[in-house]
């Protein structure tokens, strides 16, 4: 059993100087040489480069995935960008739901004693649109047209508030 836990930990700890591997060179790719060569001097190389150690091939796991079936990370630009895209994607729908929200809670509302209270969500609500929208790269609104028209109809719903929370 000692033995399956020394394993698991070399593991992680190869994997983890393999991502640190990577993480370093996209960094350095972008870098001048006079700063590549400084960066090289303050960094020791990852413990895999000098490592003898060569891990036993996985076994499969216990909660029953086979080991093929571990997740691979990629840190390329690419990859970088893609995930940058869907998570301003995801933060602008939910922002924007959020208004929606807002508003039919305004639309719907009858009682009187209500009102300042949707009123201050619906503020609320349209500030945190109008900083997501602020937050997302235009770089990505240009390359994903999914981005580009989430801004379009999340402007056009600031618009809308704008001109709900002037008639309050």
């Amino acid at each position: 059993m000692l033995r399956e836990v020394e394993d698991t930990v070399v593991e992680f700890l190869e994997r983890g100087a393999n991502l640190e591997a990577d993480i370093l060179a996209n960094l350095k790719a972008g870098l001048p040489a006079d700063l590549r060569a400084a960066l090289d001097g303050l960094i020791p190389p990852p413990p895999t480069a000098s490592s003898s150690y060569a891990p036993p091939p996985p076994a499969a796991a216990s909660n029953g995935m086979d080991a093929g079936a571990a997740m691979a990370y990629s840190y390329a630009p690419e990859a970088v960008a893609a995930n940058q895209v869907a998570s301003s994607m995801l933060e602008i729908r939910g922002a924007v739901t959020g208004v929606k929200a807002a508003l039919d809670a305004i639309g719907g509302n009858a009682d009187a004693s209500k009102r300042a209270m949707l009123k201050v969500n619906l503020r609320e609500a349209r500030d945190l649109l109008a900083r997501r929208l602020n937050e997302a790269s235009p770089a990505a609104a240009e390359a994903d047209g999914a981005v580009a028209a989430a801004v379009r109809e999340a402007s056009v719903l600031l618009e809308e508030v704008g001109g709900v929370m002037a008639s309050l």
